[in-house]
């Protein structure tokens, strides 16, 4: 029915760095808000500031007395003949992890340039997790028409965290997969100071493009997506 982008400020005390919450993901973190009975949704006029001030990253401050829209749900008829009405929330979440900082599109559900995207149900408790690892013709088979993993968390019958991790330099096999398990950081290095003699030390003078396809394949050789 819904969704918002969420910017998570950093806590007192805490180093800005890798122990902050979604460290990756932080300008790429959405809820989802799904609802099970039927209703009107109405908007505060004053919600929307327009333009880009909706989309601004930390411009304004959440406080708890403020109030985006409210959902009226329809009257139902219980067993017993009196009026009900339910408002229960279904929260979902989803975050990406950009390609670059350069790569911004917050328009959507998921938009933007990220080299791994996932979503989860929002209830408390044990998730298990789906991956999925491969290139771009994956995005239309995982993770829906929707981009934002909603079928597949829809159909689960329990909460359910799902992750799409794009390898477009080395489409992941499990031989692949378990060499990746098994590297070292020593091991890191020598694959890189193989590639670096290989490229300047063979006599022939490397063009642009074989930096760009040596630095896509050490950067896929030396990830652990599992990891």
């Amino acid at each position: 029915m819904a969704f918002c982008n969420i910017g998570l400020t950093p806590k007192a005390g805490l180093p800005r760095a890798s122990h902050q919450a979604f460290a990756d993901e932080v300008r790429d973190l959405q809820i989802t808000f799904a609802t099970e009975f039927a209703g009107v949704l109405h908007q505060q006029p004053d919600a929307s500031l327009g333009g880009d001030l909706d989309q601004l990253h930390f411009y304004q401050i959440w406080r708890d007395e403020d109030v985006v829209g409210a959902l009226v749900p329809d009257e139902e008829q219980d067993d017993d003949g009196a009026r009900a009405t339910t408002s229960v929330w279904r929260i979902g979440f989803a975050a990406g992890r950009r390609m670059t900082e350069l790569a911004e599109d917050r328009s959507g559900l998921l938009t933007g340039w990220h080299n791994r995207s996932r979503a989860w149900h929002g209830q408390a408790g044990p998730h298990a997790t789906v991956l999925s690892l491969g290139i771009c013709e994956q995005n239309g088979i995982f993770r829906g028409d929707s981009n934002a993993f909603l079928d597949m968390l829809e159909i689960s019958p329990g909460a359910l965290h799902v992750v799409h991790i794009s390898d477009e330099a080395l489409v992941p096999s499990a031989c692949v997969l378990n060499s990746q398990l098994h590297r070292d950081p020593a091991t890191r290095e020598a694959i890189a100071a193989d590639m670096a003699l290989g490229i300047f030390g063979n006599g022939i003078a490397p063009r642009p493009a074989d930096f760009v396809f040596a630095g896509c394949a050490l950067q896929a050789l030396n990830s652990d997506p599992l990891g």
